[in-house]
């Protein structure tokens, strides 16, 4: 049995199924592109600010952290792994935060192979909420509770 099209030519079911099944898949591929895009479903409408740089600096690590935050999760279609958002905060580091990550970063891109590398790399480049912790701690105010008492007063 055939088929019209609107031009007239006739199309037979098997080739019928065969374009059927050709736009299932289309669609298939474009319904994952968008979910790829927009993660969760969450879809920027604004574009974060260029940020500046973090160079290590005691009073404004929770800052820099938040700001890093807010943009990753502006542009969480640009970060699929847990390590591209490490990268791209580390590539925000100058100064005293950059000698303290190299080390990290190097271990990291160097050794293709997590049993190759250190468990702390692995640990802060397999969770981004790791790495920022790691950083609040090594450039955070060891006394916070204290010091923001001691400002209230």
């Amino acid at each position: 049995m055939f088929s019209s099209t609107k031009d007239g030519s006739t199309t037979s079911k098997e080739e019928f199924a065969k374009q059927l099944q050709y736009l299932y898949n289309r669609v298939h591929t474009l319904e994952n592109a968008v979910k790829k895009e927009g993660g969760d479903g969450h879809v920027a409408k604004i574009k974060a600010p260029k940020l500046e740089p973090y160079e290590g600096g005691r009073d404004n690590v929770q800052t820099f952290l938040t700001q890093m935050s807010a943009y990753l999760y502006v542009n969480e279609a640009l970060f699929s792994k847990e390590a591209e958002k490490v990268m791209c905060v580390g590539g925000m580091f100058r100064g005293k935060a950059v000698e303290w990550f190299e080390p990290t970063l190097c271990d990291y891109l160097e050794n293709d192979k997590k049993a190759n590398r250190r468990d702390d790399t692995n640990e802060m480049f397999g969770d981004f909420d790791v790495f920022a912790r790691n950083l609040r701690d090594t450039f955070g105010n060891p006394d916070e509770l204290r010091t923001a008492e001691r400002q209230l007063m």
